[in-house]
């Protein structure tokens, strides 16, 4: 249930910064199984890749510095 919750969390954190969030399931062969989040805003695109493993975890926590569309 925790990986459902994760996701839930983060894409609802990222859609009231930042509007529209698209989530997708997505595999490498480097990373294996992980959450790809997409957000477009102010004509720039960000990419948020989370590893399916982290997400299963009980306890997670995430967070960035600064607004990561703000190039400066």
């Amino acid at each position: 249930m925790e990986f459902k919750q994760n996701i839930n969390k983060i894409h609802s954190d990222l859609s009231s910064l930042y509007g529209d969030v698209a989530v997708k399931e997505n595999f490498n062969n480097q990373s294996g199984e992980f959450i790809e989040l997409t957000v477009i805003s102010e004509g720039k695109e960000l990419k948020l890749s989370v590893s399916k493993r982290e997400l299963e975890k009980d306890n997670f926590n995430w967070s960035y510095l600064s607004n990561p569309i703000d190039e400066s």
